[in-house]
């Protein structure tokens, strides 16, 4: 898959590996390996996001889904998440606990509510990912009814600032956030 123009500047690879079940760890690390010319020490936090060790300058996520998994490797935070179009959701059940009131009238409006919803978790979930924090952002009080990411939205969060992105992947729905200069980690560490 092509690097979205506007994320250029931080992502070193992005890669979409058709698949029906997650790849086992092994998978994940020689890729790594592919990408940085050497072994990766891959750990993870204490809210378990994936942490390379052995390269503070660089930061890794993963997605997969029924049909496919992506690996993101970047310069800056960074939190990826991707859905089959073809996934059965109850939006509705889960808008209650995930989405604004302004996201929930968008989703309820659309002609394909279903994906609609997807777009809208998709990008809480890579938003989630590039914090560090997961669900703990805090998905309903996250309000992206308002955000274009299918051309770099400026996300603001607790942490501060992310470029949020659709990424466009036939079949899936999917989302990249990548964390702007001055973003710390829970040791303390920015991004450059």
């Amino acid at each position: 898959m092509e690097i979205p123009a506007a994320a250029a500047d931080s992502v070193v690879a992005l890669e979409v590996f058709r698949a029906a079940q997650p790849f086992p760890i092994q998978h994940r690390l020689a890729w790594l390996k592919a990408q940085i010319g050497q072994d990766a020490t891959l750990v993870r936090s204490a809210l378990g996001q994936p942490l390379l060790r052995s390269h503070p300058g660089l930061h890794f996520s993963l997605s997969h889904c029924n049909g496919a998994i992506v690996y993101v490797l970047a310069r800056s935070f960074v939190g990826v998440d991707i859905e089959s179009v073809e996934r059965p959701v109850n939006w509705r059940r889960l808008a209650t606990r995930v989405l604004s009131a302004a996201e929930t009238l968008a989703v309820s409006s659309s002609v394909r509510p279903e994906l609609a919803f997807l777009r809208l978790w998709t990008a809480k979930e890579a938003l989630g990912k590039a914090d560090g924090r997961g669900f703990q952002i805090g998905f309903r009080g996250l309000d992206l009814s308002a955000a274009d990411w299918s051309c770099a939205a400026k996300i603001a969060l607790e942490k501060g600032v992310f470029a949020l992105l659709e990424l466009k992947i036939p079949g899936f729905v999917g989302a990249l956030a990548l964390a702007q200069q001055g973003v710390k980690d829970a040791d303390g560490f920015a991004t450059l």
